[in-house]
C-alpha cells in the first residue's frame, strides 16, 4: 500500500532566535567584530591591577602598548609576568616625548597623525574579529592616552573600559598619609559643585582635542 503524503502544516511557527543564531554558516559568523578594550594596570605594582583587568588581560589574543622609543613602557613592564607567550604585542611609539620642539614644529598636527596611524593598525586587527587590549597606566580615562583611540574607534567597532587604581589615589595609601580630610569634605564637594557649571573640556566637546600632554 503506498505511503501516505505527509501533510503540509499551516501553521508553521518561526525557528526560535536562539536556533537561527546555532544555524548561521561560518561565512557569517567569520564577520564577527573584535572588541577593543581599554585595561587600567594601575599605578606600576602588577598586584593593584584589578581581577576583572587581568582576566581580560590573560584573556585578550592581541595586546598594545604605548611606549617610548627603545623603551617597554611603564604598563607593559607592569603586566609582563601575566602575558601569555602566544599572545600577539603591537608597541604603540610616541613619535615625541619630553619637552615639545619650538615652532614651526607642529606637536598637535603629529600627535594627532599618531594616533590616527595607531587606531587604524589596531582596527585591522578589529574588523578580522580579533579582540585588542590597550594596556594604560593608571586608569583608561584619567588623562590616558587611550582616550583618543577610543573616540576613533567606538563607533566602529564594540568597545569596553575597564578601570584602573590611578597614582593620584595610590600615593596617599604609599605615603600613609590621607588625600582628603573630613575638614576638607566641604571644601571639595564645593568645588565639584564649581566645576560641573565650568564649560565641558575640548575633547569632550569634540572628541578629537589632541593637544593635551602626554
Amino acid at each position: 500500500m503506498p505511503e501516505r503524503p505527509h501533510r503540509r502544516q499551516k501553521d508553521q511557527q518561526p525557528e526560535p532566535p536562539e536556533q537561527q543564531l546555532e544555524q548561521q554558516t561560518p561565512q557569517s559568523q567569520a564577520h564577527a567584530l573584535g572588541r577593543l578594550t581599554g585595561l587600567g594596570v594601575g599605578p606600576g605594582d602588577p598586584e593593584l591591577m584589578t581581577l576583572k583587568a587581568l582576566r581580560l588581560l590573560r584573556a585578550a589574543p592581541v595586546v598594545a602598548y604605548y611606549a617610548a622609543e627603545n623603551k617597554r613602557g611603564n604598563a607593559l613592564t607592569t603586566v609582563s609576568e601575566y602575558l601569555r607567550p602566544e599572545q600577539r604585542l603591537i608597541p604603540l611609539i610616541y613619535p615625541i616625548t619630553g619637552k615639545i620642539p619650538p615652532p614651526p614644529y607642529d606637536y598637535e598636527g603629529v600627535m594627532r597623525a599618531f594616533y590616527d596611524q595607531s587606531a587604524e593598525s589596531l582596527a585591522e586587527h578589529l574588523a578580522a574579529g580579533t579582540d585588542v587590549a590597550v594596556l594604560c597606566e593608571g586608569d583608561p580615562f584619567f588623562y590616558g592616552s587611550f582616550m583618543y583611540l577610543h573616540d576613533r574607534l567606538v563607533g566602529r567597532f564594540p568597545t569596553e573600559v575597564v578601570a584602573g587604581v590611578c597614582s593620584v589615589v595610590a600615593s596617599a595609601s604609599a605615603l600613609r598619609t590621607a588625600g582628603v580630610s573630613r575638614p576638607e569634605y566641604a571644601g571639595a564637594l564645593r568645588h565639584l559643585t564649581r566645576s560641573r557649571a565650568a564649560p565641558a573640556p575640548r575633547r569632550l566637546r569634540s572628541g578629537r582635542g589632541d593637544e593635551a600632554r602626554h
